[in-house]
């Protein structure tokens, strides 16, 4: 009402940030972690891994019996049964299984998924050059950590700078957004490494952690 304008910025992928920006009435989203930029009804950047990257993995994994998914601007990709039922309770996130699977049939891709344990001593191709992460102790994920780059496409296109920015944020991938908006709030149930890198350490969000900070901040009017 104010006039601000709100973005979502998540390594989720496309297809899962707009399900959640509908239901937050937020239609501008940064996605897959910063890869891609959906705004004004419309897909702004697109920045999809190298098929070369994907294809050099493909075959390691199938060298190696690892097993492995894909995600695409619609769903994550897998003839594992593993990935199915990782993802089974969320809700956001749509999983296609099938038996035989062709990575080069599903279109740009985004994401990789591993089922590869964080203490293995095998190492995928390009590990030290590809951004990745654990989300459970044998599940690696291969993504972009950047939501900066989709940031700044969105505040270079609406002519904005950085100086008008406020972003929230609680995890290890919002640490270069953090360096990068001028002003940076990390929920109260951040990560140290996140908290370390915020302007500002909030309650968490079960305790209006976001309406804190911006009352603290004087973001509203009055200070209210």
């Amino acid at each position: 009402e104010a006039g601000h304008e709100v973005w979502i910025a998540t390594g989720r992928g496309l297809y899962s940030a707009l399900n959640m920006g509908r239901y937050a009435g937020i239609p501008q989203v940064i996605a897959d972690g910063g890869r891609t930029v959906y705004a004004d009804g419309r897909l702004l950047k697109d920045e999809p891994l190298d098929e070369g990257d994907v294809a050099s993995i493909d075959e390691w994994a199938a060298t190696n019996g690892i097993e492995i998914g894909y995600s695409n601007a619609f769903a994550i990709h897998t003839s594992s049964a593993y990935f199915v039922q990782a993802y089974d309770l969320d809700e956001t996130i749509l999983v296609s299984w099938k038996r035989k699977l062709d990575f080069r049939q599903l279109g740009p891709l985004y994401k990789i998924y591993l089922r590869l344990p964080k203490d293995s001593p095998i190492r995928f191709p390009n590990a030290d050059r590809l951004s990745h992460h654990w989300t459970r102790p044998d599940l690696c994920i291969i993504e972009a950590t950047y939501k900066e780059r989709g940031i700044d496409y969105l505040v270079s296109s609406r002519q904005l700078s950085r100086e008008q920015l406020i972003c929230f944020g609680d995890g290890d991938n919002d640490v270069s957004m953090f360096d990068y908006c001028q002003t940076s709030i990390c929920m109260g149930y951040g990560t140290e490494r996140a908290k370390a890198h915020a302007s500002f350490i909030t309650l968490p969000i079960e305790q209006e952690g976001i309406a804190y900070a911006l009352d603290q901040l004087h973001y509203f009017e009055g200070g209210k």
